[in-house]
């Protein structure tokens, strides 16, 4: 479940739009544990978006994620700004969903509760946590029948810490 360095695999990142695309929800999904993070954003905005993604992972242990791979919405363009989490981010390929395939089928699962043309003003980041908390906690087979949740708490737990001895 770790790559040899410990930290979990890549994530996979798109922007799910609400009615008249004025704004939406930013999800994330660990490929490995179908693990899902979301984050409204009020405006489809690459800035909007951008603070979103610091919010994800400003939660995370520094050394937690290995990448990210984003859609190629104009949304996303300001992402290289996450050096600042070390993290690599990644575009897929224009009109090709299925190198983001997890990513897109969690995005269903949401789906299912906030359908296309759903206006999302009146949802709140509350509301999205209840949903995602349910997402995450439903036992998967491709997960031995574990839940994301726990998968991911797993690889959180099980990630190793490299101390360093400062000396004078």
């Amino acid at each position: 479940m770790l790559d040899r360095s410990g930290r979990l695999h890549r994530l996979r990142g798109e922007t799910v739009e609400g009615r008249g695309h004025a704004n939406g929800i930013h999800t994330k999904v660990e490929r490995q544990t179908r693990f899902l993070a979301v984050r409204k954003i009020d405006a489809i905005t690459s800035q909007a978006t951008l603070d979103a993604q610091r919010i994800m992972f400003a939660g995370l242990p520094p050394d937690a994620v290995r990448s990210v791979t984003l859609d190629n919405g104009h949304e996303t363009h300001l992402s290289y700004q996450l050096d600042q989490y070390a993290i690599p981010v990644y575009h897929a390929h224009p009109y090709c969903s299925w190198e983001r395939g997890t990513n897109e089928h969690v995005n269903g699962l949401l789906r299912r509760h906030l359908p296309k043309g759903t206006d999302l003003t009146d949802i709140s980041q509350t509301d999205l946590d209840d949903i995602t908390t349910e997402i995450n906690n439903h036992p998967l087979k491709c997960l031995d029948w574990h839940t994301p949740a726990e998968a991911f708490h797993q690889h959180l737990q099980s990630t190793p810490r490299v101390t360093v001895a400062l000396q004078n």
